[in-house]
């Protein structure tokens, strides 16, 4: 089988095609002047679902108190290269 044998199955070839597309927009898209750039990128933002509610300051809060106990208790350790 020449090739990779990977992208000759049916399967597969969906997802390599919206790849190839996807570059082919890219390729595309990045060229244009900045003032084109910004009207398609600002049709794409447009064109996706509003982002989910905001957390309100007192959840947000509780949140950052919750974790706080969780890192000073040792129930959980903090990131690797983090000082405490």
């Amino acid at each position: 089988m020449a090739g990779n044998p990977g992208l000759d199955r049916p399967t597969c070839r969906p997802i390599v095609s919206a790849m190839t597309k996807l570059a082919d927009i890219e390729g595309a898209a990045l060229p244009l002047p900045d003032k084109e750039r910004l009207h398609l990128a600002d049709k794409l933002l447009g064109s996706l679902p509003p982002p989910p509610a905001a957390s309100e300051p007192d959840e947000i809060l509780a949140e950052a108190l919750r974790r706080d106990a969780e890192l000073e208790s040792g129930q959980v350790s903090g990131a690797k290269g983090m000082s405490q």
